[in-house]
């Protein structure tokens, strides 16, 4: 009897999840968007509890044929669902001076890239070519288009010296070559660079005592963009020397960083390693 009473509950709430998801399948939903989210999450319920029925083999036809044709929905959803968030984006974007390029699923704007999944309702942000990924989000213009200025932003908060940073920059070199038992005009990897210059910008505080809440966040992008900006490559009687990554590094996102072109267009260029080397 205990079974008996198991299996009938079992039963009930299947058939109570299944109505729950029609209700919502049939219930209009303007945005495309938000459609296909819904179409997406109430037929994978209806999918799953239908196999733990016992039902009328017509009903359960019946209950298959409403999700044949909500599944059938999808497609031309999904289009209607690209095309507005395509527009509404580069509306927004263009208000501030940036362009959309690229076709679905990939969609780029100055120095970052757009993977957009209609179907999974999702959509990841990146700086670079799917190099360094910022977050996820819906694919939802405002949202995107938002988190991607305030992320440029970020980048462009802080005023940039130029003599500053290339001298920071010589002294992580420096320190690489002393840990290194290296010299000058030997070539450093970018990941080291990256962890002395990180160190190196840190205030006085941490250096004294290095806990958290005393350090200044300092990532690749950071240093990829600050590279970018970089335009005189002269210190003292030295010179910056960026050195292209071989295709058999970038295989390895740690081997190697990706940084902009000069304009912010275009697939940039891959960097290893850096050296300084003497000049008259």
């Amino acid at each position: 009897m205990d079974n008996l009473v198991t299996s009938l509950s079992k039963q009930n709430n299947a058939i109570k999840k299944i109505q729950q998801s029609l209700r919502k399948i049939n219930k209009h939903e303007p945005d495309a968007t938000k459609r296909i989210s819904i179409l997406n999450t109430e037929i994978s319920i209806v999918d799953r509890n239908l196999n733990k029925l016992s039902l009328d083999p017509s009903m359960k036809a019946e209950i298959e044929n409403s999700i044949s044709e909500a599944k059938a929905e999808i497609p031309h959803l999904e289009q209607i669902a690209k095309k507005e968030f395509g527009n509404n984006l580069n509306n927004i974007l263009q208000e501030n001076g940036f362009v959309l390029e690229g076709n679905y699923p990939k969609l780029r704007t100055s120095v970052y890239t757009i993977i957009i999944d209609m179907l999974r309702n999702k959509a990841e942000l990146y700086y670079g070519p799917e190099i360094e990924k910022i977050e996820s989000c819906k694919p939802i213009a405002d949202d995107v288009a938002s988190k991607l200025l305030n992320h440029y932003n970020e980048l462009n908060q802080n005023e940039f010296s130029n003599e500053t940073f290339l001298r920071n920059v010589y002294d992580a070199y420096s320190m690489c070559l002393l840990i290194n038992n290296k010299k000058i005009g030997d070539k450093v990897s970018i990941q080291d660079i990256l962890f002395s210059y990180a160190f190196i910008i840190q205030n006085k505080k941490f250096k004294q005592n290095p806990l958290k809440k005393y350090y200044h966040e300092y990532n690749r992008v950071s240093l990829s963009y600050d590279l970018h900006k970089l335009k005189e490559r002269k210190i003292d009687n030295m010179e910056l020397t960026l050195v292209t990554a071989k295709r058999a590094e970038t295989n390895n996102k740690l081997n190697f960083l990706w940084l902009p072109s000069s304009n912010e267009k275009g697939m940039g260029q891959s960097i290893s390693s850096i050296k300084f080397s003497k000049v008259e």
